[in-house]
């Protein structure tokens, strides 16, 4: 009992940290689909861009997906290999960086998923 009451309260004072966790990946998802946005209009305008290193860098602090989303959307960027492969790094790690900090019991959940999923033995 009272090793429950110390991870509850471990809990409420991670509170605030934990509901600014989704406002975070909204903006910076948010922020990276714009960037690409305005990226794909600048090229069509034949105008300065926005430094591919800024974009691979919206990856890394997070903005992945919406940078993947805005991608597909737009069509840009999709087939230049010497951008994607540090763009699918930077969606690696930081992938990787947000696995680390999961607590142990959904790591080792995620990883039971996982081994099923590439066993095949999944379940539906």
């Amino acid at each position: 009992l009272s090793q429950s009451l110390m991870q509850a309260s471990r809990f409420l004072k991670l509170r605030p940290v934990l509901y600014g966790i989704p406002i975070y990946v909204g903006v910076i998802n948010g922020a990276s689909y714009l960037l690409f946005a305005a990226d794909k209009g600048l090229a069509l305008l034949q105008q300065w861009r926005i430094p591919e290193r800024t974009l691979i860098a919206s990856a890394l602090l997070g903005g992945w997906f919406g940078g993947s989303w805005a991608m597909k959307t737009f069509h840009h960027k999709t087939k230049k290999a010497a951008f994607l492969t540090p763009y699918h790094q930077a969606m690696a790690t930081n992938i990787k960086y947000c696995l680390f900090f999961l607590p142990e019991p959904q790591k080792k959940q995620l990883n039971r998923k996982m081994q099923r999923l590439s066993t095949g033995a999944h379940r539906p």
